[in-house]
């Protein structure tokens, strides 16, 4: 298991792309690693090799093994232009892969927060499906924001996992 303090500088940093849905209240540290340990089915922490610093916190969390679904839970640190971007989209490569294959789900589903949705990049449709919007989700000082439901069926990532893999090995681009 990774360590706690690692973890927590990753949730909390001002960099991280994506929040807890706190409603606006004060969570203690230990009650986030708490969840992570009681309540989530799996997680891994991408690390930059050099300094050792953690930039991406993949985690399934909601997971049902009888209906073959669960939700993944994406923590990264918002440095467009730095080379942690490259790792952090292999580490979630790499997981979804492994939620596929060797979890064997069927729909992994994520819920992003407005103004996170633009860190994802353009996806397509034909592997992210979106699902819906819940509307004034998150509370963030005086203002809510809404969160946008996606869902990845496993026939759609087989289907693209292949090109992707090529990707990781450096043998082509996206």
């Amino acid at each position: 298991m990774a360590d706690a303090e690692l973890i927590l500088d990753l949730v909390n940093s001002p960099d991280t792309g994506w929040r807890l849905p706190t409603a606006g209240q004060y969570i203690h540290p230990a009650e986030v690693i708490a969840d992570i340990t009681n309540q989530v089915a799996g997680f891994v922490v991408a690390e930059e090799t050099v300094s050792g610093s953690a930039v991406t916190l993949l985690a399934l969390t909601a997971h049902s093994e009888r209906n073959g679904v669960g939700e993944m839970s994406f923590y990264s640190l918002r440095r467009s232009l730095s080379r942690d971007t490259g790792l952090s989209i292999e580490a979630a490569i790499l997981y979804l892969s492994f939620l596929f294959t060797v979890l064997d789900l069927r729909k992994v589903t994520l819920q992003v927060r407005d103004r996170d949705l633009s860190q994802f990049g353009p996806m397509p449709e034909s592997v992210v499906q979106r699902e819906g919007r819940m509307r004034h989700q998150i509370r963030e000082g005086n203002t809510f924001e809404d969160v946008h439901l996606f869902a990845i069926w496993r026939e759609a990532w087989s289907a693209v996992e292949p090109e992707l893999r090529r990707f990781l090995d450096g043998s082509e681009a996206i």
